[in-house]
């Protein structure tokens, strides 16, 4: 065995399983930040406090996953997801890929994602709300800025979804008060939008139509 195929087998990994959120048949970007943010926390040291600075998403997936980090060799299949892990100054960023394996995802589980905008204080350039206790904090940022995109550009055909999050901090593990300000549209689709939590910045969430 020689030192590149040590190189990839050290690189690669099976993610934790995945299962469909709802009634969707495809797995949610939300879940893909939650379980890469889990993984790479508990495959880099404590110290690290790294966090995904970027999240950009390819296209749909309905099967289970691997993590290839610091590069992508040719492989059979589409990338679903690519992104930057963040870690402290010292130590250099981490590149990833995410690729579908054989297995398809078959499980699912309940998720009401109107509780997650009730309440929500919906604005020209905007959307403010508590964040819902129960649900991650990525899951909070989505549906808000989901539900703010399909009042302020409701759309005849297609539908908009989460396609990119770029952040300059790890998101806080407890959110108070999410501000999603809108700043750039696209013809109605393509969308970049502030993310405020507690009125501090903390990176932007970019929606796409599909």
């Amino acid at each position: 065995m020689n030192g590149e195929t040590l190189r990839m087998t050290a690189h690669v990994f099976d993610l934790p399983n995945f299962s469909f959120k709802g009634e969707r048949a495809y797995i949610h970007g939300t879940d893909f930040f939650d379980v890469i943010t889990g993984f790479l926390s508990s495959t880099f040291p404590r110290h690290d406090d790294g966090f995904i600075k970027d999240l950009s998403f390819r296209r749909f997936a309905n099967k289970q996953c691997r993590i290839y980090l610091d590069f992508l060799p040719e492989i059979d299949g589409e990338c679903v997801c690519q992104g930057v892990w963040c870690r402290k100054p010292e130590n250099p960023d981490v590149r990833f890929w995410v690729v579908e394996r054989e297995e398809p995802a078959t499980e699912c589980y309940a998720f009401d994602e109107t509780s997650l905008c009730s309440g929500s204080e919906l604005f020209e350039d905007g959307v403010r709300n508590t964040c819902v206790p129960g649900f991650s904090l990525i899951e909070n940022v989505v549906a808000l800025t989901k539900h703010f995109h399909n009042w302020k550009w409701p759309l005849e055909t297609g539908k908009w979804v989460f396609g990119q999050i770029v952040l300059n901090q790890a998101l806080p593990s407890q959110g108070g008060v999410i501000n999603i300000q809108n700043y750039q549209n696209i013809k109605n689709r393509f969308s970049r939008n502030k993310i405020f939590i507690d009125q501090k910045e903390v990176g932007e969430i970019r929606f796409i139509v599909s």
